[in-house]
């Protein structure tokens, strides 16, 4: 199951209406899936789309963190200051409805077990948490479907509480050994109450003076008598409250654990991938107590390590990201549905780490809805181009721009590549000069690319500066000797385009209004050809000149592009 729409109104930075439909279902099983890149500058409406996400599919925003607290953030529009309202379809054909007039608050049992947001918070956080504490980076997993569930907070009060009994518990009976021993008592009962706290105090010292006590042994007693009062005052404070939180339902630890301790297995391997850091040999991760978490690295040596004790800043980012992965991942296997949102999460990895960081996450999660958000355009640039030409994925490019005081941003698919705004004229009908002077800055950008593969000798220009005529006429001679019948009928016609390009589309020419629909079309056809051509059809990437095709015992004269990944030619044959 995957999220095919959301739409948002007055939620969050975002006043509405506002509706962004996401690609379609993912591929088949085991295939790798493209995922979506949301890009956006700071305050644009990238988290808040995320969380409308979330919020639709859970009924809650999950937005806790470390010592017992949870980030409280308004969902509603603070400007309209009215209800949020948040509708998501899923790709069953259900709509989901919360916020105003919404009357179910529980999360869709394909969304129960986790939450669908990795922020780049809980990978900063996740090792300033003390030990005790860091399994609240986890605790909106698991959690009860009911109203009133214990909270991280109320837990600590919890786990405060049952400290202090055992510690009360531990200095009960140092007392009881120390009266028996040098105040000849045999019993000492256990207060219950502030009054009878101080009534046994009474007791004791009153009796410490009656007998023959060394000073050293007064200051035995005092000492004891000092932490057990203290400890039983915060009993007696605190077992009300107590009482109340060990009521309440609380998460599921056994599946929790089941989920956590085993989410190392893997880990180690991808780190050392990623990192280039070959002396870890493993992960572990324990869950310690009802708070806390441990992880350990086991070094190739056999020793057993901390990883804030050996590793950097960086790669500790790096371990928190695939370890929160890793866990939304075997939740999965549980029943949540395959969608995860990595919202702006690679701004917490450094840059070296970043491209393996999302190659090993977009290879380990196949038929997964993967949605990533991220406001470095360079970046963007630099994932289509790696997971194109590494992994033979074309990931999903949506653009998020808001103008100076908008009130909802709008949403705009990019098409990288040459052809992109060709196709978009063609798709809105633009006019015939509008589309043949697009085509011929498309052509600019074919002869570029290919005048530096085919290696194309050009005449010395001044400056170095060389135009479009320049370079056609090398380019043209080479792709007259494709294999691609439709490729060399191309580029018999490039020569006419270099005219219609020169003559309509880039300077004012009386005759240009003269030329017909049907021109235009057939000058953006053959250049569509040769920018087909030349790239991959599986990775994207530009492909290179190949070498003379063989027919019997001879070559033929023609040559064909080839892919720099030979697995890919012999797939597209």
């Amino acid at each position: 199951m995957y999220v095919r729409s959301v739409s948002i109104q007055c939620f969050r930075g975002i006043q509405g209406p506002f509706t962004i439909d996401f690609p379609e279902a993912p591929p088949p099983p085991g295939s790798l899936t493209p995922p979506l890149l949301i890009l956006g500058s700071n305050g644009s409406g990238k988290s808040s789309i995320c969380e409308a996400i979330e919020f639709g599919v859970r009924g809650s925003v999950s937005r806790r963190y470390i010592g017992g607290e949870k980030d409280r953030r308004e969902l509603a529009n603070l400007v309209t200051n009215r209800a949020p309202a948040v509708t998501v379809e899923l790709s069953n054909g259900e709509v989901l409805a919360r916020g105003k007039g919404a009357k179910n608050r529980q999360p869709h049992d394909a969304f129960s077990i986790a939450p669908l947001i990795i922020r780049r918070k809980s990978v900063e956080t996740f090792w300033g948490a003390p030990e005790k504490y860091r399994l609240e980076v986890f605790w909106d997993y698991f959690k009860p479907n009911v109203a009133g569930w214990r909270t991280p907070s109320e837990q600590q009060i919890l786990d405060s509480y049952c400290e202090y009994v055992k510690f009360g518990k531990r200095d009960l009976q140092d007392l009881r050994n120390l009266a028996r021993r040098k105040l000849q008592l045999k019993a000492v009962r256990e207060p219950r109450t502030v009054k009878t706290l101080e009534s046994l105090r009474t007791d004791l010292f009153q009796r410490a003076a009656s007998v023959r006590m060394s000073q050293k042994e007064r200051f035995e007693l005092e000492d004891i008598w000092r932490d057990f009062e203290y400890s039983f005052l915060r009993i007696i404070e605190g077992r009300s409250l107590a009482k109340q939180i060990e009521e309440k339902p609380e998460i599921d630890y056994e599946k929790l654990r089941s989920v956590i301790e085993p989410a190392g297995n893997g880990i180690a391997s991808q780190f050392r991938e990623i990192a280039n850091i070959p002396w870890i040999e493993k992960v572990e991760l324990e869950i310690v107590g009802k708070s806390g978490l441990r992880a350990m690295l086991e070094l190739s040596n056999g020793t057993k390590v901390s990883p804030d004790g050996v590793l950097s800043e960086a790669y500790l980012d790096l371990l928190a990201l695939l370890i929160l992965v890793k866990v939304h991942t075997a939740s999965a296997n549980l029943g949540q549905a395959k969608v995860v949102i990595l919202d702006d999460v690679f701004q917490s990895v450094d840059a070296p780490l970043r491209q393996g960081a999302m190659h090993a996450i977009v290879r380990d999660l196949p038929d997964w809805q993967l949605i990533i958000t991220m406001h470095d355009r360079l970046w963007s640039e630099i994932l289509v181009k790696s997971l194109s030409a590494e992994l033979g994925v074309k990931p999903h490019l949506l653009e998020l721009r808001r103008e100076p005081g908008a009130v909802t941003p709008h949403a705009k698919t990019l098409n990288p590549g040459m052809l992109s705004d060709l196709q978009f004229v063609k798709e809105h009908h633009g006019s015939p000069v509008l589309m043949v002077a697009t085509a011929g800055r498309v052509l600019e950008a074919i002869l570029e690319h290919l005048s530096m593969i085919f290696r194309c000798r050009v005449s010395r220009a001044v400056d170095d500066k060389y135009t479009i005529g320049d370079l056609l006429v090398p380019v043209v001679d080479v792709l007259r000797a494709n294999s691609d019948e439709r490729v060399r009928d191309a580029a018999g016609r490039l020569s006419d385009l270099q005219q219609r390009r020169n003559l309509f589309g880039a300077h004012y020419h009386p005759e240009a209004d003269s030329i017909s629909p049907e021109e235009a079309q057939q000058v953006a056809e053959a250049v569509e050809v040769i920018a087909a051509s030349m790239y991959c059809a599986t990775c994207g990437r530009i492909m290179k000149k190949g070498g003379l095709e063989v027919k019997g015992d001879s070559r033929s004269g023609l040559w064909s592009f080839e892919c720099l990944k030979p697995a890919h030619n012999a797939r597209s044959r």
